[in-house]
């Protein structure tokens, strides 16, 4: 058990989301724009309108200041016709539309606020450092996690009772709870994934119990609630005002429970944990344990993995010594331990084999929760791995396509580079750095918005699809945020098959040809698409025979 014991002492991310954008986004005309229907003033500045107007226009600035004459201009960029309008607070919506009317305005609109994207609101994430350290928010502006991408965490189990717990794999194949095999694969009611344990003499006993120990005292045995901790690192729920975040939010969590409430278990165990990943198609194998001795059986397991092209990320090992096995085994994702001043953890493996580094020192996690509030700080390159595993699943969100060792070049690329340059072997390739590795694995992608084509009629919807697609025409995975930008902002995701279906109603008031625009960003690009209104549909109303 790789950890030290502390001393004593583009759609919718969510179908409700979906009909939020369906009855409150009306597009406005792109020559005379209207702000959005957002009747809160959380969102942009009290007693503030911005004001678009053409700048060409000879003494246009001089004709909207008449015609501002109960509003004071505050700050105009006369150079690109904007202007920061005051105005009573209250009256932003109301005011904006009545200007937006004037003649030679192009918008008028609130002057929305701006956040830094991608902090969850878990009131943990401050205690997180180690989120900082790697930049894991900013990856989140670049990409989520994908719900189609699953991880295999062996280890201690979970506990299935924390309410910061997150997305379990669901095997598709598998009734629960009817004592049935039904996918065939000689494991009864394995829903979220299966529990190895030794019962002596060689044997090896099974069942569908994957959680994890609860009677132990963490204050004298914390070893027992070892996977939860890592499982919290790589994936605990997000944004739920709930205690902490994990590295990925969207990839599903396949517990394999191999190991017992001493944190033991056998080469044998890890060897069928693995199998079992990768024949009920794991993504990636997380295994934050190891030993000092080779062994020709694990070594046939990952290759099993490594030939299918699953990833394994492996911690090193905490004696300070070589690297442990099997994270030192070629092709494995080798994962060594940092401190909060990106110092070299003391008690971290090192050698020819690591590969990366990351955070490891007063790691706060999930825990058992009904101790210790349900959180609890641990030391170790068990620690490390997860958030390397985290990095790699969001990779693989965002390009599902590619191969497990070009995911892996660009978690290294992207690596900040500490001791001796290049690769060493006290930090391999450098320490982890979420937004980098995000940003390698975004280069070549290629953001688009297209339209019907088609006149829509006012008062119904017009249908936008954006889409992110890679140098090979290839459509990137799910949970990418982008934004669309209507009138104000809204922060979307992409969803499984790498578009987004953008529902859009025409304005009731619009006249036929009248055009209005639509844009999508991410990632410093931006792609348009203008949708033209057709004739309306006329209403008809029922004759009441008297």
């Amino acid at each position: 058990m790789l950890n030290s014991r502390p001393r004593i002492g583009l759609f919718l991310i969510l179908a409700s989301m979906m009909w939020t954008l369906t009855a409150g986004s009306v597009l406005a005309r792109a020559d005379r724009q209207t702000p959005a229907a957002d009747k809160t003033n959380s969102n942009f500045a009290p007693g503030q309108i911005l004001v678009g107007y053409d700048p060409h226009v000879e003494a246009l600035s001089e004709s909207l200041s008449a015609q501002f004459a109960s509003h004071e201009i505050e700050t105009e960029f006369s150079d690109h016709g904007i202007a920061v309008v005051s105005t009573p607070p209250g009256e932003e919506l109301a005011q904006a539309v009545s200007i937006a009317k004037m003649p030679g305005v192009l918008w008028a609109e609130p002057n929305y606020y701006a956040r830094a994207l991608g902090e969850p609101n878990d009131p943990r994430w401050p205690d997180q450092w180690w989120h900082h350290t790697i930049d894991t928010a900013a990856a989140w502006d670049i990409v989520q996690g994908d719900s189609g991408v699953v991880v295999a965490i062996v280890d201690t189990g979970v506990d299935l009772d924390h309410p910061d717990l997150g997305r379990l794999w669901d095997n598709s194949d598998e009734f629960p709870a009817n004592g049935l095999d039904d996918d065939g694969n000689g494991k009864i009611d394995d829903i979220h994934g299966w529990h190895w344990y030794a019962v002596g003499g060689g044997q090896i006993g099974e069942d569908a119990n994957i959680q994890m120990p609860s009677e132990y005292d963490p204050a004298r045995d914390t070893i027992a609630f070892h996977g939860m901790h890592v499982a919290g690192i790589f994936g605990a729920a997000a944004d739920n005002a709930e205690g902490v975040a994990g590295v990925a939010r969207g990839p599903q969590i396949m517990v394999l429970r191999a190991l017992d409430q001493f944190g033991l278990t056998t080469y044998a165990i890890v060897a069928a944990a693995i199998y079992y990943a990768v024949d009920n198609d794991a993504d990636i194998i997380n295994l934050s344990l190891g030993g000092p001795s080779p062994s020709q059986t694990l070594t046939a397991a990952i290759n099993y993995a490594l030939e299918r092209d699953v990833l394994v990320v492996a911690a090193s090992g905490n004696s300070g010594g070589a690297v442990y096995f099997p994270a030192a085994m070629p092709g494995v994702v080798a994962v060594g331990g940092t401190a909060a001043d990106d110092a070299l953890y003391a008690r971290s493996s090192r050698g020819p084999q690591l590969d990366i580094v990351a955070p490891a020192v007063d790691i706060l996690s999930t825990w058992a929760s009904s101790l210790v509030g349900g959180y609890f700080r641990q030391t170790g390159t068990s620690m490390a791995t997860p958030q390397v595993t985290g990095v790699l699943a969001l990779l693989k969100s965002l390009r599902p396509n590619a191969a497990a060792a070009q995911l892996q070049q660009w978690l290294y690329d992207s690596a900040l580079d500490l001791g001796a340059p290049g690769r060493d072997d006290l930090f391999g390739w450098g320490r982890l750095r979420a937004r980098g590795a995000a940003q390698a694995a975004a280069e070549g992608l290629t953001l688009s918005v297209v339209a019907s084509g088609e006149p829509v009629a006012a008062g119904t919807q017009a249908l936008l699809v954006a889409e992110i697609r890679d140098e090979s025409d290839l459509l990137s995975g799910s949970g990418i945020p982008i934004t669309i930008t209507i009138s104000g902002g809204l922060e979307l995701a992409l969803t499984e098959g790498g578009q987004v279906t953008i529902p859009i109603t025409i304005p009731l008031e619009a006249q036929a040809g009248d055009s209005y625009s639509v844009t999508v960003s991410w990632n410093g690009q931006s792609a348009v698409a203008a949708v033209v209104a057709g004739e309306a549909i006329p209403l008809y109303l029922p004759l009441i025979a008297r």
